[in-house]
Order: C-alpha cells, then sequence, then structure tokens
C-alpha cells in the first residue's frame, strides 16, 4: 500500500520546481520525471529522510506549493493512520512528528 501511494503521487501528482541557488543544499537529486534544473517536490518530500523533509519543509523559500502540500498531509496522514492499525512495532514515534 505504501509503495502505491507514493508511486501515484510522486509519478501523477507533483508539480516540477525551479531549483534556485539557496535551495541546491537542501535538496536531494529528485528530478523524478521533470526536465534537467528542476526537481519534483513531491517526490521530495516522500523520498527523502524524515529529517532532510523537516528541514526542506521549514528552510525553504516556498519551493511546495499548496497543493503539494495537501495532498502530501493526506497521504501521510492515510499511512500513518493505516500503519498504526496493523498493530505491530514499526517505531512510528518519529513519523508522527512530521
Amino acid at each position: 500500500v505504501t509503495a502505491l501511494v507514493s508511486y501515484v503521487c510522486t509519478s501523477h501528482l507533483y508539480n516540477c520546481v525551479d531549483l534556485n541557488d539557496a535551495d541546491i543544499n537542501l535538496l536531494s537529486d529528485d528530478q523524478l520525471n521533470c526536465p534537467e534544473g528542476k526537481f519534483n517536490d513531491m517526490g521530495s518530500l516522500f523520498f527523502t529522510s524524515q529529517e532532510d523533509a523537516i528541514k526542506n519543509l521549514f528552510h525553504s523559500d516556498s519551493i511546495y506549493s499548496w497543493q503539494t502540500l495537501l495532498i502530501f498531509a493526506g497521504a501521510y496522514w492515510f499511512l500513518a493512520c493505516w500503519t498504526y492499525g496493523i498493530s505491530v512495532p514499526s517505531g512510528l514515534f518519529v513519523p508522527s512528528l512530521l
């Protein structure tokens, strides 16, 4: 389920955002279906570590649109509820902080 949700979000529900000089240090290489010099904003949230995602959210200059943040929050909430509901020890304390 997690792989399906992250695939759909990063392949179909994303924006290609220009890389600014100030943002290059914060982002990893998340080009994913975008032309050279741009990055996939949804992919940068899903496929980086949670620590890097939090850094990107708080330390970058509005590189994420409100649509991307809304879709990511909904998908992340769904996946967190799904994982909590299966009752296995999966270390969800840190992800619940995001």
